[in-house]
């Protein structure tokens, strides 16, 4: 399966400039598919003790909530390597 891979052209450089000119700080994925493959495995993760504690509120308040949570994340690192897909900083902990 080929990955789309976005490249700056055009109006998206017009968009750039602008929210730079706004002091935000721009940065292009290479790789979209496994930027959004890895997000998708760190919210998995959180919504799990969402469900399990009752809301976030109650995950980010409990030591076992977010360890659980992180715990749910170190789990699916093997899924997200059987992809080919490198694994986000984030998710590596």
């Amino acid at each position: 399966m080929s990955r789309p891979c976005l490249v700056s052209r055009g109006p998206e450089e017009k968009v750039k400039a602008l929210f730079e000119s706004a002091d935000f700080k721009v940065s292009l994925q290479k790789d979209i598919y496994g930027w959004l493959f890895n997000h998708y495995i760190m919210n998995a993760a959180m919504e799990a003790q969402v469900v399990k504690y009752g809301s976030f509120k109650n995950v980010v308040l409990s030591t076992d909530a977010l360890a659980g949570m992180l715990m749910n994340i170190k789990e699916m690192v093997p899924y997200i390597k059987a992809k080919n897909i490198k694994v986000d900083t984030a998710v590596k902990g």
